[in-house]
Protein backbone atom coordinates (compact mmCIF):
# COMPACT_ATOMS: atom_id res chain seq x y z
CA UNK A 1 0.00 0.00 0.00
CA UNK A 2 1.36 3.40 -0.90
CA UNK A 3 1.78 6.17 1.65
CA UNK A 4 -0.96 8.18 -0.08
CA UNK A 5 -3.53 5.42 0.52
CA UNK A 6 -2.44 4.71 4.09
CA UNK A 7 -5.04 6.00 6.53
CA UNK A 8 -3.48 4.75 9.77
CA UNK A 9 -0.38 6.07 11.45
CA UNK A 10 2.30 3.43 11.71
CA UNK A 11 4.76 3.40 14.54
CA UNK A 12 8.12 1.72 14.51
CA UNK A 13 7.93 -1.23 16.88
CA UNK A 14 11.09 -3.26 16.97
CA UNK A 15 10.19 -6.52 18.74
CA UNK A 16 9.86 -10.25 18.27
CA UNK A 17 6.54 -12.05 17.93
CA UNK A 18 5.07 -15.38 16.82
CA UNK A 19 3.06 -15.84 13.63
CA UNK A 20 0.90 -18.92 13.30
CA UNK A 21 -1.54 -20.29 10.80
CA UNK A 22 -2.52 -23.48 9.06
CA UNK A 23 0.33 -25.89 9.97
CA UNK A 24 2.67 -22.94 10.59
CA UNK A 25 4.25 -21.48 13.69
CA UNK A 26 7.26 -19.24 13.15
CA UNK A 27 9.10 -16.57 15.06
CA UNK A 28 9.05 -13.20 13.37
CA UNK A 29 10.37 -9.70 13.81
CA UNK A 30 7.89 -6.84 13.93
CA UNK A 31 8.99 -3.66 12.14
CA UNK A 32 5.96 -1.47 12.60
CA UNK A 33 2.39 -1.61 13.80
CA UNK A 34 -0.81 0.41 13.45
CA UNK A 35 -4.42 -0.01 14.49
CA UNK A 36 -4.99 -1.61 11.09
CA UNK A 37 -2.06 -4.01 10.75
CA UNK A 38 1.61 -4.85 10.93
CA UNK A 39 4.77 -5.09 8.86
CA UNK A 40 7.04 -7.97 9.81
CA UNK A 41 9.69 -10.36 8.58
CA UNK A 42 9.93 -14.06 9.33
CA UNK A 43 12.90 -15.55 11.20
CA UNK A 44 13.11 -18.31 8.59
CA UNK A 45 11.64 -18.83 5.13
CA UNK A 46 8.13 -20.27 5.27
CA UNK A 47 5.33 -20.77 2.81
CA UNK A 48 2.73 -18.06 3.34
CA UNK A 49 -0.14 -17.11 1.05
CA UNK A 50 -1.64 -13.73 0.28
CA UNK A 51 -5.28 -13.70 1.34
CA UNK A 52 -4.83 -16.33 4.06
CA UNK A 53 -5.51 -15.67 7.74
CA UNK A 54 -2.79 -15.80 10.38
CA UNK A 55 -2.59 -15.21 14.11
CA UNK A 56 0.05 -12.91 15.61
CA UNK A 57 1.09 -13.09 19.27
CA UNK A 58 3.12 -10.07 20.45
CA UNK A 59 4.47 -10.22 24.01
CA UNK A 60 4.85 -6.72 25.40
CA UNK A 61 6.66 -7.37 28.65
CA UNK A 62 7.48 -9.94 31.29
CA UNK A 63 4.16 -9.23 33.03
CA UNK A 64 2.23 -11.21 30.42
CA UNK A 65 0.78 -8.19 28.63
CA UNK A 66 0.23 -9.28 25.05
CA UNK A 67 -1.36 -8.21 21.81
CA UNK A 68 -3.09 -10.99 19.91
CA UNK A 69 -4.41 -10.27 16.44
CA UNK A 70 -6.03 -12.24 13.67
CA UNK A 71 -4.58 -10.94 10.41
CA UNK A 72 -4.87 -11.39 6.68
CA UNK A 73 -1.70 -11.43 4.58
CA UNK A 74 -2.07 -8.58 2.11
CA UNK A 75 1.36 -8.43 0.47
CA UNK A 76 4.86 -9.86 0.40
CA UNK A 77 7.79 -7.64 -0.56
CA UNK A 78 11.10 -9.42 -0.36
CA UNK A 79 11.35 -10.77 3.16
CA UNK A 80 8.70 -8.41 4.55
CA UNK A 81 5.03 -9.29 5.03
CA UNK A 82 2.24 -6.75 5.25
CA UNK A 83 -0.76 -8.03 7.21
CA UNK A 84 -4.11 -6.36 7.85
CA UNK A 85 -5.96 -6.81 11.14
CA UNK A 86 -9.20 -8.79 10.82
CA UNK A 87 -9.94 -9.21 14.53
CA UNK A 88 -8.47 -8.09 17.83
CA UNK A 89 -9.85 -8.69 21.34
CA UNK A 90 -10.64 -5.92 23.82
CA UNK A 91 -7.52 -6.40 25.99
CA UNK A 92 -5.26 -6.43 22.93
CA UNK A 93 -6.81 -3.31 21.38
CA UNK A 94 -6.43 -1.55 24.73
CA UNK A 95 -2.70 -2.39 24.80
CA UNK A 96 -2.31 -1.45 21.14
CA UNK A 97 -4.13 1.84 21.60
CA UNK A 98 -1.84 2.76 24.51
CA UNK A 99 1.25 1.77 22.52
CA UNK A 100 0.20 3.87 19.54
CA UNK A 101 -0.79 6.79 21.76
CA UNK A 102 2.55 6.82 23.56
CA UNK A 103 4.50 6.68 20.31
CA UNK A 104 2.45 9.17 18.32
CA UNK A 105 2.57 11.75 21.08
CA UNK A 106 -0.62 13.37 19.76
CA UNK A 107 -4.04 12.25 20.95
CA UNK A 108 -5.66 13.87 17.89
CA UNK A 109 -3.78 11.51 15.54
CA UNK A 110 -4.88 8.52 17.57
CA UNK A 111 -8.51 9.66 17.58
CA UNK A 112 -8.36 10.14 13.80
CA UNK A 113 -7.00 6.59 13.43
CA UNK A 114 -9.86 5.22 15.54
CA UNK A 115 -12.37 7.12 13.40
CA UNK A 116 -10.83 5.55 10.28
CA UNK A 117 -10.98 2.13 11.94
CA UNK A 118 -14.68 2.52 12.72
CA UNK A 119 -15.37 3.75 9.16
CA UNK A 120 -13.49 0.79 7.67
CA UNK A 121 -15.51 -1.73 9.69
CA UNK A 122 -18.85 -0.11 8.86
CA UNK A 123 -18.27 -0.49 5.10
Amino acid sequence: MTDERRRFNRIAFDTNATLSGDKLTVECHLHDISLQGVLLSLARPCKVEVGKSYHLHIPLDEHEHIIDMELELKNVRGDQLGLRCKHIDLDSITHLRRLVELNLGETELLERDFAHLVDAHEQ
